[in-house]
């Protein structure tokens, strides 16, 4: 076999088709085509010329057939192929094949929650998200659709009242969170009380009655389911005036509660025991890792994401917590009870004033039988009116 030293050289990659000029007499060129034939190499394009014939065949099978073609003189005229880069990976399949699967499971698992990105959200407002995305099932590892975060955002809109707008963007496995503050401006029902009375007896310090018609004024003594504003009246040519009454009468008022508390308290106590339970929630499924015996009290649950240094992984560790409670019996000191029926005594006065600011009080305290009893006199103002339908 000779070749021709004008042409490209006589090394061919694998993958490359080379065109092949065959020089020598019809006999040999015959002879050899019909050899190469039997020895299964594959010709393509046998072109008969006047000096021999022209013709293509792939690189891998250059030499063999270099080896039957010693009669004739072969010069490769054209070479094609993918390139020395190229030949030298498809050498190696398992580079491109590694290649397909890592893009074919960026696209299927992209499409999974890896990590919720809160912005600039305070830590307590993204905790209290979290908790209600979480009921909605929207966790790291989750499977993301457009329904299932439609559905969320619509939710958190409608129970949370901290934020007053709220965007959830679910990115290439991430979620944003985009987030304004609620504000909020407080409108007042249409009034539909017919007169307003007092609830407790005292000296009248200012009235504001935003409808209907003032009965009292500053500086009048009041007594006790006194009417302070009506919503009749009579015009000057002796026609009724109606009007729904509405508003405020502040007044001074004196008035006493008694409470007591005994020094024997029966409660539900926290012992300090406290049992814990780890799942690994990842891609949608469970693992346990550690269950202890859940105790009757407290529970806590946290949700941890999981990350690998600052790469972060599509699930996250689910970590309740139980704190044990049991009803045991404490014995209080007499100055504890005594502080407990004080605050029992505020509690009172608040729960029928919300708006009382004390000025004077005097207590009474004694300590019986086991039971500490206060009575507290408070002088203090508040608002006082009531409304009433009869």
């Amino acid at each position: 076999m000779s070749f021709c030293t004008n042409g490209p050289r006589l090394t061919a990659a694998r993958f490359d088709l080379l065109q092949l000029q065959i020089g020598g007499s019809g006999t040999d060129v015959a002879a050899l085509l019909s050899r190469a034939a039997g020895q299964g190499i594959r010709l393509r394009r046998i072109v008969p010329s006047e000096t021999g014939c022209t013709l293509y065949l792939w690189g891998r099978d250059l030499a063999a057939f270099s080896a039957l073609a010693a009669p004739c003189a072969v010069q490769i005229v054209r070479r094609k192929g993918p390139g020395r880069a190229a030949a030298r990976l498809l050498q190696r399949p398992g580079i491109l094949c590694g290649v397909v699967l890592f893009l074919a499971l960026l696209r299927v698992f992209s499409g999974y929650l890896w990590c919720i990105d809160f912005g600039t959200m305070s830590p307590d407002c993204a905790a209290a998200l979290r908790t209600v995305l979480a009921e909605q099932h929207i966790t790291e590892g989750c499977r993301m659709t457009q329904p299932l975060l439609q559905a969320a955002q619509n939710t958190v809109l409608r129970q949370s009242g901290t934020f007053g707008w709220v965007s959830l963007n679910f990115v290439n496995g991430c979620l944003f969170v985009e987030s304004t503050p609620g504000r909020y401006q407080s409108v007042q029902p249409a009034p539909d009380a017919r007169f307003l009375r007092a609830k407790a007896a005292g000296e009248v310090l200012a009235v504001e009655v935003q409808s209907g018609f003032a009965e009292v004024k500053p500086g009048q003594f009041v007594a006790e389911n006194q009417r302070l504003a009506v919503c009749t009246r009579l015009d000057r040519s002796g026609r009724e005036v109606h009007q729904p009454v509405s508003g405020r009468v502040v007044a001074q008022v004196q008035k006493s509660y008694a409470a007591q508390c005994s020094l024997q308290v029966t409660a539900a106590q926290l012992t300090g025991r406290q049992a814990q339970r780890l799942t690994l929630c990842i891609f949608g499924r469970r693992f346990l890792l550690q269950d202890d015996a859940p105790l009757e009290g407290d529970t806590d649950t946290a949700r941890l994401p999981l990350r690998m240094g600052r790469i972060c992984l599509p699930g996250y560790l689910l970590r309740e917590t139980f704190w044990q409670r049991q009803t045991r019996t404490q014995a209080l000191s007499e100055a504890a009870a005594r502080a407990l029926a004080l605050r029992n005594c505020r509690r009172a006065l608040l729960a029928d004033f919300p708006d009382a600011e004390i000025l004077r009080e005097q207590r009474t305290v004694t300590v019986q039988n086991g039971t500490a009893r206060a009575e507290v006199c408070y002088l203090f103002t508040a608002d006082i009116a009531q409304a009433a339908q009869d």
